[in-house]
């Protein structure tokens, strides 16, 4: 399996959610939302959850936080 990124505006698009918006309903602070989503090395297993719990009660349908992530695309795809 090759490299998987944080990729969460299709969920935000999907409900009008701006990065704000999901930090004040997650709990999760904007800057670490900001960070995930610039591309982080590192993720705390804690805000995933806090993140794809507050996507599920909104109303999407995630299996779990492998959904918060999407493969790279390498050159040539």
């Amino acid at each position: 399996m090759g490299k998987r990124r944080f990729s969460i505006k299709k969920y935000l698009a999907q409900l009008g959610w701006t990065q704000a918006t999901l930090a004040r309903k997650s709990g999760v602070p904007p800057q670490i939302i900001s960070k995930y989503m610039i591309g982080s090395k590192t993720y705390t297993i804690d805000y995933l959850i806090d993140i794809k719990e507050t996507f599920q009660k909104a109303g999407l349908q995630l299996n779990g936080i492998e959904d918060l992530f999407e493969d790279e695309k390498k050159d040539g795809d």
